[in-house]
């Protein structure tokens, strides 16, 4: 191979205070920054318009400790980010840049088609002459070495003596490439993967993914080194690949980034961002692009930075909260439901049996027999006093666990699958079905609310230890031990109370009418309607889950992908972001005696756990 020539930028082409980018091809357009802060806090989370020349793709992202960033694309686009501005810098040859990454002494590398391949000094971009005429897919910065791999087994690696090709044991299409101390890992798109000692390569093509190898590499901090399929991710440790489930997404894995020990996932539309916590539990924070093929760079503990393909850029200056002492986030098997007994204890059950939380995670409870275990999977709610005593309900039939012995079924006449369970304030329980409610005495059922052809009812149990019972015809309110007909809208999917104790219900508006949670006091003849409205002006929001307790009403929401509360009587209508919350897609949202939230995280095929302090 021959060595590389050396092209200087006498300028970098700024961003003039006029609002306007001069391109590399001499064209100049319009640049307008658009913020829109989503939560009141402009350093949070903004979206800006990248600063694109005509209709170029942008196809990597690379960023360093200080917060200097490079975006790189089609026909040798650069952008650099520095001071607080995007310049447009020149690529020294022709080319598509299809990938850039940054080094930890802050030189980057960047490599596409045609066998273009650069590197940034520190203050210029230099090129190198390959000559070759194959894509180059992929590259890897280290302190003291540097790779670029791609088509047709092109591997080359730079030391202190410069570029070198390094011939690899099949002519295949190297799409990934990384190093952990002595050894170089690297794969192809026709599935295999090899690793390099220095002479040496070792073939490890036969790994835990079977028929989907992985394409897409990169390493943590102090290892280990990680692989991605297109949906799942593997950790290499002590020279075994791992499977690690609980890393994983609703999109296909586009390419594996990492900084420091975090891990990037970048996908479709989404892009992944993993850290560890305490006892090897990994929380997610995402972040998500209008266009397509999102890329992503960050800096450990530091902001991180999104692009897509169509010429967005997402700024984020948000971190993780420092929540790594206890665990506010916690892999779940996606089957899981939320419990809460009597006693305080919480936790979830589905397929993988009945854990509970505590300060050290998620931890499965002992002792259970093998048939309960396999009632869980099925089962719509637990609900009880402690683990010592406590009801499931699964598919019309009741099972009680006392003292670890298991007794039913019980046939309760009732065919319910979510509409709820709940213990009344003197600890009777209550059971919600198609054609009423219905009180178990211990041996049967005994309907309280309905008929036999009305229905089908949902149950909640308030902070007061009253019921409220729902169906699409009337709203029931268990009172003083009577049941009683209130002045809510019946049909609704929440009912709770507010901070003040007075009932509501959440009415989820239409495209023509807006969210409204109705409010009603004893004594009132009818409800207070109070208008939805999470952020002023903010109008393209979409309720995913309602719960209230201590502090009142809190409203998830997807579109901004928050959590907001509605303290006080609730009249006033003034919502409040909750903070210390990870965004993300919440359900079964729950509020508990002291004031924090539990909620699932879901994103089809993945669930997090949430715990965090949610009153102000």
């Amino acid at each position: 191979m021959t060595g590389f020539r050396t092209f200087c930028i006498g300028t970098l082409l700024l961003v003039a205070a006029t609002g306007l980018i001069s391109c590399s091809g001499g064209e100049t357009i319009p640049v307008e920054p658009v913020r829109s802060s989503l939560d009141g806090n402009p350093d949070a989370n903004f979206r800006a318009l990248a600063p694109m020349c005509g209709d170029r793709l942008q196809r990597g992202v690379a960023m360093l400790p200080d917060g200097r960033a490079w975006i790189v694309g089609d026909r040798g686009l650069i952008l650099a980010f520095a001071e607080g501005r995007w310049q447009s810098q020149v690529c020294p040859a022709p080319g598509d840049l299809l990938t850039v990454l940054a080094g930890p002494r802050g030189n980057l590398v960047a490599a596409g088609t045609r066998g273009l391949l650069i590197e940034w000094n520190g203050d210029r971009w230099q090129n190198v002459d390959t000559g070759l005429a194959t894509t180059l897919r992929e590259v890897y910065v280290g302190p003291d070495v540097a790779w670029a791999v791609g088509d047709e087994g092109v591997a080359l690696r730079r030391d202190r003596s410069g570029w070198q090709r390094i011939p690899v044991p099949e002519m295949l299409d190297l799409t990934g490439v990384t190093v952990l101390g002595a050894q170089t890992f690297i794969c192809s798109a026709q599935g295999a993967l090899w690793s390099w000692d220095g002479s040496v390569w070792t073939d490890e093509s036969q790994g835990p993914w079977g028929e989907t190898p992985p394409h897409t590499l990169t390493v943590l901090q102090a290892g280990p080194v990680v692989a991605a399929t297109r949906d799942r991710v593997y950790f290499r440790q002590d020279g075994v690949w791992l499977p690690r489930p609980e890393i994983s997404f609703w999109e296909t894995f586009d390419r594996l980034r990492s900084a420091g020990s975090e891990l990037l996932i970048e996908s479709q539309r989404y892009v992944g961002r993993y850290r560890e916590t305490i006892n090897d539990h990994w929380i997610r924070r995402t972040s998500w692009t209008s266009g397509n093929h999102a890329i992503c760079a960050t800096t450990p503990g530091n902001r991180w930075l999104v692009a897509s393909d169509e010429g967005e850029i997402i700024w984020s200056g948000a971190d993780f909260d420092d929540h790594d002492a206890r665990p506010d986030a916690v892999s779940l098997d996606p089957t899981a439901r939320l419990f809460r007994l009597e006693d305080g204890t919480c936790g979830a059950f589905g397929n993988s049996g009945l854990r509970c939380l505590d300060e050290s995670g998620l931890v499965a409870v002992e002792g259970l027999s093998e048939d309960l275990l396999a009632l869980l999977p099925g089962t719509s709610q637990v609900v009880g006093f402690s683990l010592d005593d406590f009801y499931f309900h699964r598919l019309g039939r009741l099972y009680h666990l006392e003292d670890r012995e298991l007794t039913g079924p019980f046939d309760v006449g009732v065919y319910s699958s979510n509409y709820g369970a709940v213990l009344d304030r003197e600890g009777v329980l209550h059971i919600a079905g198609h054609n009423g409610v219905f009180r178990w005495t211990g041996s049967d059922t005994v309907r309280v609310v309905g008929d036999a052809t009305s229905g089908p009812y949902r149950l909640r149990r308030l902070r007061s230890g009253d019921l409220v019972a729902w169906s699409g015809s009337e709203v029931q309110w268990q009172h003083d031990g009577e049941w009683v007909e209130i002045p809510l809208p019946p049909g609704r999917s929440f009912y709770g109370e507010t901070e003040a104790g007075d009932l509501c219900a959440y009415d989820a508006g239409d495209y023509y009418a807006p969210d409204v949670i109705r409010i009603w006091r004893h004594g009132m003849p009818e409800a207070v309607s109070v208008r939805v409205e999470l952020v002023p002006g903010y109008e393209d929001f979409r309720v995913s889950s309602v719960a209230s307790g201590p502090g009142g009403i809190y409203v998830a929401t997807d579109t901004p992908s928050r959590v907001y509360r509605l303290g006080g009587d609730g009249l006033s209508g003034r919502w409040e972001p909750v903070t210390g919350l990870y965004p993300g897609r919440f359900s079964q949202l729950r509020v508990l005696d002291d004031g924090s939230l539990l909620a699932i995280d879901v994103a089809e095929s993945h669930i997090l756990w949430h715990r965090t302090r949610a009153a102000p």
